[in-house]
């Protein structure tokens, strides 16, 4: 179909979002907050459509996938997603790094236009998520198509120069009109790098959504998940890796009397033991049933962009216990929450029986929590960075 030009003013506004990974048949609990990224434009009166091409030759099941599906948000607005399928040469490991990332790079660009050409209408803006390959894609689909293209920065590291080279990618970055950055060290990542300007970044911490995400009874969330409820039982939403610190958690609590812990995700660092009540994915849709279950959020994690999963165990009105390290300072406070160094057993242990042992200072923490809440919602956050996307994107760049 022949594309016409963006959206005009009278008519509602599109996004198309750039994913490189987005929940599928196959992964049903991949990049969630992604999902939930774009059912929030939806319900902000976007016409939202995500992007997401699928590495076919890293799994053959990708093939399966329909090119072309619908979603519902909870308020029953839609969001379409396109799936076309592309040959990636990997994004990791230290052969050929630089050179297999361009490639990968290109060949997502290829795919992500394909999609662009069989549009009606080119979308009003292109977001994309994370910075590589889906950013400098944006910034050069965006340049090509005349469409304002914008960067989340959500990374827990910085790995631009690695992949690319700093001073590459200032250049491939500058068709974008804005960067949103996910924390304070997010932005110093982008701009201390030099591969965008300070006065096009903004930082605006991960939220949740309210409309899945709230407190629920103990006694209701534990029946859900088949837990009994006299334990004390502690836990996380994260990857089983080292980093998230999935081993380091079951540690703690093996040092403990009378302390279980649940792990919701998947990962080579799978924990186990008399200990674990739960160590594998849970449904986007049950997560707050999980989190309404804990006796605390307790996350030893060692590098975070800002933490979605943080976030929604706050929304759910979890005590949180997580590490003393920047990326936190937008979520953890005294109101809500005890910090350790999270490669310190002992440390995680002691903040874990401080809050099993301390008469009433578990309650405290969730009211802490649920009054923090209030500045998480993700509907506030997306308001800003609408508007931050509106303004920015009559700007010359």
């Amino acid at each position: 179909m022949k594309i016409v030009g963006r959206a005009k003013d009278f008519m509602k506004k599109s996004i198309l979002i750039l994913a490189n990974k987005y929940p599928n048949p196959i992964e049903p609990t991949t990049n969630m907050f992604i999902q939930q990224l774009a059912w929030q434009f939806a319900d902000m009166g976007y016409e939202c459509s995500v992007v997401c091409p699928m590495p076919v030759n890293f799994n053959y099941r990708y093939a399966q996938l329909a090119y072309e599906s619908t979603e519902k948000t909870e308020n029953a607005h839609t969001v379409k997603v396109y799936r076309p399928k592309y040959l990636s040469a990997g994004q990791s490991g230290n052969i050929l790094l630089k050179q297999r990332v361009l490639f990968t790079t290109k060949a997502y660009e290829i795919a992500v236009e394909s999609v662009l050409k069989k549009m009606n209408q080119l979308p009003d803006f292109l977001y994309a998520y994370f910075l590589c390959p889906t950013s400098v894609v944006a910034s050069r689909l965006g340049l090509k198509y005349h469409i304002p293209a914008f960067m989340e920065h959500g990374e827990a590291l910085y790995y631009g120069d690695e992949k690319y080279g700093n001073n590459y990618l200032k250049k491939e970055l500058k068709g974008l009109k804005g960067v949103i950055a996910v924390s304070n060290q997010n932005k110093h990542y982008v701009v201390d790098s030099g591969i965008v300007s300070d006065n096009i970044t903004v930082v605006y911490p991960n939220c949740f959504r309210e409309e899945r995400f709230h407190k629920i009874d103990m006694m209701e969330a534990r029946k859900h998940m088949g837990w009994d409820m006299d334990k004390f039982i502690v836990g996380f939403v994260g990857s089983f890796d080292e980093r998230k610190g999935s081993l380091r958690l079951q540690a703690a609590c093996e040092k403990l009397d009378d302390v279980f812990f649940a792990c919701a995700g998947n990962g080579k660092l799978v924990p186990g033991g008399q200990r674990c009540v739960w160590a594998k994915p849970v449904l986007h849709k049950d997560l707050p049933y999980f989190y309404s279950a804990l006796n605390a959020f307790v996350l030893p994690t060692l590098a975070e962009g800002s933490c979605t999963a943080t976030a929604e165990a706050i929304g759910c009105g979890c005590p949180i216990l997580s590490s003393d390290r920047p990326f936190n300072e937008n979520l953890c406070f005294p109101e809500n929450s005890i910090v350790f160094d999270p490669l310190d057993i002992d440390e995680i242990a002691k903040a874990i029986k401080t809050v099993q042992k301390t008469p009433g200072l578990e309650e405290m923490l969730r009211k802490g929590s649920i009054k923090i809440s209030e500045d998480l919602k993700q509907g506030t956050r997306m308001e800003n960075i609408v508007a931050f996307m509106e303004t920015k994107a009559n700007e010359e760049i």
